[in-house]
């Protein structure tokens, strides 16, 4: 056997995110987290974040990167609509909402905003 092997391959399985208060899952796709050696997937979507700069999940230290991990996403209604998410290295997942013409632009509370990045953690 390789030494050290088995670091490098593992899996937690999905493991899902616990939401801060006012943040819903969405029933068909649960917000989840997955490391497998040291990469860390995130996938699902959420709603009931219409305000700017939301945190709306903790991760876990395991699943937390060294640095400050932004990625875009879209919505369920308006796809040419892009959506911003940074993941702090203290673990906070926020929301980040696109500016149109100046302007912070909110989203309906119904609105889902999928969740769909991969990292790498040390």
């Amino acid at each position: 056997m390789i030494p050290h092997i088995e670091d490098k391959i593992k899996d937690t399985g999905w493991v899902d995110l616990e939401l801060l208060a006012g943040r819903i899952a969405t029933s068909t796709m649960r917000p989840q987290v997955r490391r497998i050696g040291n990469i860390v997937y995130i996938r699902g979507a959420v709603t009931g974040i219409a305000d700017y700069s939301k945190v709306i999940a903790k991760l876990d230290k395991e699943f937390t990167p060294n640095y400050s991990h932004k990625f875009i996403t879209n919505n369920n209604i308006h796809v040419a609509e892009l959506f911003g998410f940074q993941l702090l290295n203290n673990g906070e997942l926020s929301f980040q909402t696109y500016i149109k013409n100046g302007q912070y632009v909110k989203t309906e509370e119904t609105t889902w905003i999928n969740i769909y990045t991969s990292y790498i953690v040390d």
